[in-house]
């Protein structure tokens, strides 16, 4: 399938909360740009559940990008590979 991005990748980038977390998701999403990267719909409701308790502006600019960068797509259609990666890598 290729990138899916998620989430924490996003609160981190845009809240700064945590110096190396941050450079982290810049990096990530430096090497993302060009490409396909793909990303679960209800990540737009995480994206504003959580900026919005930072900044209401901030909530909408996550919004924003990602319905500008990111390829959204359905749960279902990825769900069996992401219990692959979680169970191989401990991720979640």
């Amino acid at each position: 399938m290729g990138l899916t991005i998620d989430t924490s990748i996003l609160v981190d980038f845009f809240t700064k909360r945590d110096a190396e977390r941050y450079k982290k998701s810049q990096e990530f999403l430096k090497s993302a740009k060009g490409k396909s990267v793909y990303c679960p719909k209800i990540v737009l409701a995480e994206i504003l559940g959580v900026l919005v308790r930072y900044n209401v502006k901030l909530a909408d600019i996550g919004y924003d990008f990602v319905l500008k960068n990111f390829n959204l797509i359905e749960e279902d259609v990825i769900f069996d590979e992401i219990l692959k990666v979680c169970k191989n890598t401990g991720s979640s």
